[in-house]
């Protein structure tokens, strides 16, 4: 059995300050707009039952992306990735044909954070340009991001 301080675990959230900024403004766009009608109408009289299932909408994402993390687990079974609350994927050592750390660039990928489809597969990134790249023997490949390149290349070389 596998030593646990081989494995290896790490938990990324969504947490860049410019991403959430931008949110902010979109949701606090209908109080910024309506200003002067709510001094003068008050909150109920300014807006209408449209905009207010607008806002809750937007507040609902908010607390869906607060919520959102990638954690990635290695151990003796495998490469575990579970992106709370979206979806758990289980890459067992069998199935795995190839692994290698790689760094890469964001203009390779084209896009936000989140699941991508490039050359390099399916992509699970949070943030940073470093990513564990999988080759499956089902041919499909992905890329998991992560902030511990060291740790994980270590886990790696210990289970594979």
């Amino acid at each position: 059995m596998a030593s646990i301080k081989h494995n290896f675990k790490e938990i990324q959230k969504f947490r860049q300050w410019w991403f959430w900024i931008i949110i902010a403004l979109i949701f606090l766009s209908p109080f910024i707009i309506k200003f002067n009608s709510i001094i003068t109408n008050g909150f109920w009289g300014t807006f209408s039952k449209g905009i207010l299932t607008h806002i809750a909408s937007l507040g609902l994402i908010m607390i869906l992306l607060l919520l959102i993390k990638v954690k990635t687990e290695i151990n003796q079974t495998g490469i575990h990735l579970n992106y709370i609350p979206l979806f758990k994927k289980d890459f067992p050592w069998e199935e795995i044909s190839e692994t290698r750390l790689i760094n890469y660039e964001a203009k390779e990928i084209r896009g936000r954070n989140g699941v991508f489809w490039r050359h390099y597969g399916s992509i699970r990134k949070m943030k940073n340009n470093q990513g564990l790249f999988l080759k499956l023997k089902n041919g499909k490949n992905y890329l998991i991001s992560t902030q511990k390149p060291a740790e994980l290349k270590k886990a790696i070389a210990y289970h594979q």
